[in-house]
């Protein structure tokens, strides 16, 4: 979003966003394209970095079956002028820039309502540079899905861990009982001498 200056990034979860039963994900068309994926410049660059994000989570995009969630996102664009100096020796000046916003989505495909959001916010030194070669869009992508706090993967392995501790814990329980109804017969034999 931003090619020169730093990138502010923010993401908020909805209180009720549930992604542990979440395992796939779609792209949401683009109703100005005729319902296809966005091919825009920034499309192509949005995309593969937000499919690797998701990747990185434990999400996969959905194949045949409907999604488990929807990926949307806006690039807004502003012109800007600020002002800047006053009267005196330097007088005013004005510096024009553009001003760019990403918001991403994740999407409940059911109620369209929205689970979570990831907004980067910066300054751009062009049009070009909203989308080129100095885009700042990887970098917000990462920022915000540092920030996302969820990762199947390890929810995955935290059950296979937890499954691991049962089992070894009931063979440990086991073997103390085996250990303790052998020993039974013997203490009993000593106590009948």
């Amino acid at each position: 979003v931003a090619a020169c200056t730093g990138v502010s990034v923010s993401t908020e979860r909805a209180p009720n966003a549930d992604f542990a039963a979440r395992k796939t994900y779609a792209w949401v068309p683009n109703p100005q394209d005729g319902g296809k994926l966005d091919a825009s410049i920034a499309g192509q660059r949005i995309h593969p970095e937000v499919d690797q994000a998701l990747r990185a989570h434990g999400f996969m995009p959905a194949s045949d079956q409907p999604p488990d969630m929807l990926v949307d996102y806006r690039v807004i664009l502003q012109e800007r002028t600020e002002l800047t100096g006053g009267p005196g020796w330097g007088g005013i000046q004005t510096y024009n820039y553009t001003s760019g916003t990403f918001i991403l989505m994740l999407e409940n495909p059911k109620d369209g309502y929205v689970l979570w959001r990831g907004i980067a916010e910066g300054t751009v030194p062009s049009l070009a540079g909203a989308t080129g070669e100095d885009s700042k869009i990887p970098m917000a992508v990462q920022e915000m899905f540092a920030k996302f706090a969820y990762k199947q993967k390890v929810i995955e392995e935290m059950a296979l861990v937890a499954e691991n501790i049962h089992d070894k814990f009931q063979l440990s329980l086991r073997l103390t009982q085996e250990g303790e109804s052998s020993r039974k017969p013997a203490q009993q034999d000593a106590l009948i001498e």
